[in-house]
């Protein structure tokens, strides 16, 4: 242990290390060296808890030449914070203590700031704001938010004026997010309890709380950054041990009884808390059925006690329901894991069905359908039958046209998502013949369905420097129902932004892209600007896209126009000739401004995209199925970069967050219902599966039933079930329904003929940007690559790898060559024509129609 001089120190600070990546933890100490209260005033208190050798040395060689740092090395068989923090509380000296842990960092003027609050106000307490970093995409985020009114820089409350349901509603247990006086606790022996395995933090804040007279609030001032791991207790509970699990459930039981013994407000730490658990409870496979009897018994007192709690920002008509019930079937029916008919409900989705159904009960669709008779998931297979969009196009066309309402769904349709065309492969094309083949799908859109977009979409920009490519379609007059036309992307941009404007912190959320071209007055090709802004931040963290064919069309523009648009940079300039208004381009030269080192800095950096951007951390773009094509150009340029596919969204849905450093997908619930149909059937009549019937390595339709009107809809969409434990099913994408060609017998989808392409242009040197076929006498693949030599020698390889897909395939596929952009090129008329966001288009690739065979066949190399 390193020892301190005898100084009087303003704060000390203590921080628990156990094996902490030392590139986290600098950030933590470089924190501390930056404070204004000046680093020297702290007394800073790292405990090296069970801590590797050569962990502990590097730790050593990079504090032991401050005075003011105080190391100690502490090894037991304690696995939480506790013990490391109990023995930084006896070695603390100074009036005021905080905590940092060692993956996490303070604000500059953190602890200058709450020590002065400290002492103006005799407080024993002062509560201030964290911000959150994710480690990765789908962790859940730790924040705490607040009922307090956020106009105010600080709040004093004391025992006159306790307002316990504002200062115990939400996460409220995080001792980092806090500045204790040491006396007040050492005179009340409140210290972390060793024996409590999980929550022992929040055991500490309800003890202090209980003591405490004076308490400071700063709603307004973020002080601290708190990063989330995967690695940490609430992102893997589900992957304890049984015998953990049952140890979590004792600790709780203590957590709840402090709560009760100091007269705090415990009905939102108890729904929520013990709902995060029985989520875990639910997902595990580690549990035996003793074990779910053992935390039964320690915690039915505590179930029973949970109340309908008040709705508020912080927990919806839908959390409140959800957080009632879950604890209930769960930890209060240990008998029904594998078997019961609670489970399979919850597991399947049927309660947020039931709360669909109950809510649209009075539209017509409802009333025709007799929701209000509807009391399970196979009732309403039984009484409503499956939907496609011929079925809602009528309907759509009476809200929009004539400004009906309450037809199908009964919140009012904020948007109308635009959808591709319709076209043959419609799931009930047989319908569709009284449509025009030119007719748009609209989608509609209300408040709740959109919610998950946007918060999805939150948590990838939160506090990130990012350039984007989605783009909101140009404004249109709003329908007759008040419903606006846009693109999924477009309304996720205006809904985001809205958000931000209307929200005191904010997401801290940054774009390259000026809010002009995210928002066009019209469809225009931007390409060049978006980039030239993206490439002038040197401190781009993210780049994001609806897909990755939007990316590789922005990397290969850079490689190809690199020194003009390095040009540009340095002197402040747009000289690229682009067609859009004059106002627009005026717009945008007047946020550029010279900037020679940047641009000396992309030369040096050549067209490397780690240099470009330094701190470029993840591409997010989805790259799966029809995109795949993209994604390997895009792969090319990127090297170790992470490409993430993000999430899997529909207009109809959000369905799956991707697995990171997979092409799998977790399905989200919550918010949808969704059935399974089985594609190995003719069966006109046959009941689709629910999720707990669904076997693992089978392919099916994707049905859902969502928030804004849809009821068993069939998306056209395949998906492959990967693994299926209870309420969790873990996909991959496997095309889309009707999207093949039947050659001499054999089946041929998308995925097995560009697997084909992929390994006879790896025989063959070909760098494939592009691809379609039809199939006619026999099967045409078209290729938009950089050579074609050999022709018939690459159409004899296809044939043969063609053959490995599909062992059927005995046929010879011809082969064509389209000239270089063909598929860009009838993007963009369709975008100009249908006056789209260009990434609205989904790439061309299955040729289905004779108006796309004649396009891709006449624009062919000589």
């Amino acid at each position: 242990m390193k020892q301190t001089k005898s100084k009087e120190y303003q704060v000390s600070i203590i921080t628990p290390f156990h094996n902490v990546d030392m590139d986290m933890f600098r950030k933590g100490y470089e924190s501390l060296l930056c404070q204004t209260i000046g680093f020297e005033n702290i007394e800073w208190i790292v405990v090296l808890h069970n801590t590797k050798p050569e962990i502990r040395d590097e730790v050593e060689k990079l504090l032991g030449k401050h005075e003011n740092v105080v190391i100690k090395i502490l090894d037991n068989d304690i696995h939480t914070p506790s013990s490391p923090r109990n023995c930084g509380l006896h070695l603390a000296t100074a009036p005021y203590v905080g905590f940092l842990d060692g993956d996490d960092s303070f604000k500059p003027n953190c602890l200058q700031t709450t020590a002065e609050k400290m002492k103006k106000h005799s407080a024993q307490m002062v509560v201030f704001r964290r911000e959150y970093e994710l480690e990765r995409e789908g962790l859940f985020p730790l924040t705490e938010l607040v009922l307090w009114d956020q106009t105010r820089e600080e709040i004093l409350i004391d025992r006159d004026n306790w307002d316990d349901i504002k200062m115990f509603t939400g996460i409220y247990g995080m001792v980092t997010s806090r500045l204790f006086d040491r006396n007040f606790l050492l005179s009340n022996n409140i210290t972390f309890d060793e024996t409590v395995p999980y929550g022992e933090d929040i055991l500490f804040i309800i003890e202090a709380y209980g003591k405490a007279e004076r308490i400071c609030y700063l709603p307004q001032f973020i002080g601290y950054h708190y990063f989330i791991n995967s690695g940490s207790t609430v992102q893997s509970m589900e992957n304890k041990p049984g015998s953990v699990l049952v140890a979590y459930a004792e600790g709780f039981r203590r957590v709840f009884d402090a709560g009760f013994k100091n007269g705090i407000y415990n009905d939102f730490l108890l729904a929520s808390f013990l709902a995060s658990y029985a989520l875990a409870l639910l997902r595990t496979k580690n549990l035996t059925l003793s074990d779910r009897q053992a935390i039964k018994e320690y915690l039915e007192p505590y179930v029973h006690k949970i109340p309908v709690l008040p709705i508020n920002k912080l927990c919806t008509e839908q959390d409140v329901k959800f957080w009632y019930e879950i604890s209930r079937e769960v930890i209060l029916h240990p008998e029904n894991f594998g078997k019961g008919q609670h489970m399979q409900s919850i597991w399947n989705g049927e309660g947020t069905l039931l709360e669909i159904l109950r809510r649209n009960n009075n539209t017509d669709y409802g009333q025709r359908y007799c929701f209000f008779a509807l009391q399970a998931a196979e009732g309403y297979q039984v009484r409503v039958p499956m939907s496609s969009y011929s079925t809602y196009a009528p309907l759509i066309k009476l809200q929009t046209q004539i400004g009906e309402h309450d037809i199908f769904v009964a919140d009012s349709v904020k948007y109308y998502l635009l959808g591709e065309k319709l076209s043959s492969l419609s799931p009930d094309r047989e319908k569709l013949s009284s449509l025009s083949p030119d007719t748009e799908k609209l989608f509609p859109a209300t408040e709740k369905h959109l919610q998950p977009y946007v918060k999805a979409f939150t948590d990838i920009v939160r506090g990130k420097i990012s350039s984007t490519l989605f783009e909101s379609l140009p404004k249109h007059r709003p329908y007759n129902d008040r419903g606006s036309l846009n693109s999924l992307s477009g309304v996720i941009l205006s809904e985001f932004f809205w958000q931000e404007r209307n929200t005191l912190q904010g997401s801290q959320a940054k774009f390259t892209t000026p809010e002009e071209l995210l928002f066009p007055a019209k469809a225009l090709d931007t390409l060049y600007l978006r980039v030239l802004f993206a490439l002038k931040e040197r401190g781009v963290e993210q780049l994001i896209a609806p897909s990755t064919w939007g990316i590789a069309e922005m990397l290969t523009f850079i490689e190809k126009n690199w020194e003009t648009i390095c040009n540009d940079i340095e002197h402040g300039e747009i000289t690229f000739l682009i067609d859009v208004p004059a106002d627009l381009l005026r717009r945008m030269k007047g946020h550029l401004s010279g900037d020679k080192e940047r641009a000396d800095q992309l030369r040096s950096a050549g067209f490397d995209l780690s240099k470009v951007w330094p701190n470029l951390k993840r591409i997010i773009a989805f790259g799966d199925n029809s995109f795949q094509v993209y994604t390997d150009i895009v792969r090319k340029y990127i090297g170790d970069i992470p490409l993430d596919n993000g999430y899997f969204m529909l207009p109809e849905g959000l369905v799956g967050q991707s697995i990171e450093g997979t092409n799998k997908y977790r399905l989200l619930g919550g918010s949808n219902f969704y059935e399974f149909l089985q594609t190995t059937t003719t069966a006109t009549d046959l009941r689709p599966c629910l999720l707990t019937e669904v076997k693992e390595g089978e392919i099916y339709e994707l049905i859902i039933t969502n928030q804004a009107g849809l009821y068993r809809y069939r998306t056209g969409y395949l998906i492959r079930v990967e693994e299926q434990n209870g309420g969790d099913l873990i996909f991959s994408l496997s095309g889309r329904c009707g999207e093949y060609v039947t050659v001499g017998g054999a089946t041929l989808d998308e995925n097995a003929i560009y697997h084909a392409i992929v390994k006879t242009a790896d025989e063959y040197k070909i760098d494939v940007a592009d691809f379609a076929f039809y199939a006619d006498d026999g099967l045409t693949i078209l290729l938009e690559a950089n050579s074609h030599n050999s022709t018939e020698d690459i159409a004899n390889s296809l044939d043969t790898f063609l053959h490995q897909e599909n062992k059927d395939y005995n046929a010879h596929c011809k082969i064509l060559w389209n000239m270089p952009q063909t598929h860009l090129l009838f993007r963009d008329l369709r975008r100009y024509r249908e006056q789209t966001a260009p990434y609205q288009i989904e790439p061309t690739h299955f040729l289905n129609t004779p108006e796309k065979i004649k396009f891709f066949t006449k624009s062919l190399q000589d």
